[in-house]
C-alpha cells in the first residue's frame, strides 16, 4: 500500500511445493562384495519452499524504483560423504528443505505505454547458514502487459 502519494510498501508470505528431481551415485572402491561396484538411485520429491518478503518503492509517474529483502529456504541434495561400508540399501537421494537465504534486491519498472511496462531487477542471494550453494548476483527482465 501507499504510505504517501509517491512512496509505497509491500510485503508477502509465499508457500509453494516444488517437485525436485534428485540422483545419487555411490561407488565401492575397496573390499567390494557386490558384483556391481556402482550404485545409482534417482527419484522426484515434493519439497516445501517458504518465502517472506518486504519491499519499498517510489513512484515517479512513468518510472518506479524499488528495493527489498526476502528470506527463503533453498532445497538441496548436494552432499559428499565417504563410508567405510558399502550398503546400496542405505543410500537415499533425499532432497532436504535446505538452508535459509536472505535475498537483497533492487529494481526498476518503466512504462512503455499505458498498457505495457518493462521491468528489470537485480538481486543477490546471501546464505544465512554455512552452505556450499553460493551463487549470484541474478538479473531478471520482464515485459508486463497490464490490460489488453
Amino acid at each position: 500500500g501507499h504510505i504517501s502519494p509517491r512512496w509505497y510498501l509491500g510485503g508477502s508470505l509465499e508457500a509453494q511445493v516444488s517437485m525436485i528431481p534428485s540422483q545419487i551415485k555411490a561407488v565401492c572402491v575397496a573390499n567390494c562384495t557386490y558384483a556391481d561396484q556402482t550404485y545409482t538411485d534417482q527419484e522426484v520429491q515434493s519439497v516445501p519452499i517458504i518465502r517472506a518478503s518486504m519491499l519499498a518503492g517510489i513512484d515517479l509517474d512513468r518510472v518506479r524504483l524499488f528495493g527489498g529483502l526476502s528470506f527463503r529456504n533453498h532445497p538441496s541434495n548436494v552432499r559428499l560423504s565417504h563410508e567405510v561400508v558399502f550398503c546400496p540399501e542405505c543410500i537415499d537421494p533425499e532432497v532436504q528443505s535446505g538452508p535459509v537465504y536472505l535475498m537483497a534486491g533492487v529494481g526498476v519498472e518503466v512504462d512503455l505505454s499505458e498498457q505495457v511496462s518493462l521491468l528489470g531487477q537485480l538481486y543477490q542471494p546471501i546464505p544465512l547458514e554455512e552452505h556450499d550453494l553460493l551463487y549470484g548476483p541474478i538479473l531478471g527482465l520482464a515485459l508486463d502487459i497490464h490490460r489488453i
